[in-house]
């Protein structure tokens, strides 16, 4: 399975920022990006877990989801 490449071309990579900060982790911590499960990766449960407190904590696109 190829995991650089999406379903619709887009390449998928670590962005390490000059802070040596992950731009991936922090999107998905603030909610504007989520981790998929269908590509495998060496941070996929830490990002998993982020995604599940940006949601429980309404980040970002969360925000706008209504709660049930």
């Amino acid at each position: 399975k190829n995991n650089t490449i999406d379903k619709y071309g887009r390449t998928l990579a670590y962005v390490i920022l000059p802070s040596g900060k992950s731009l991936n982790e922090l999107m998905i911590r603030e909610g504007y990006a989520k981790p998929l499960k269908d590509f495998e990766c060496s941070e996929l449960a830490n990002y998993q877990k982020f995604n599940i407190f940006a949601k429980q904590g309404r980040k970002g696109l969360y925000a706008l989801a209504k709660r049930f």
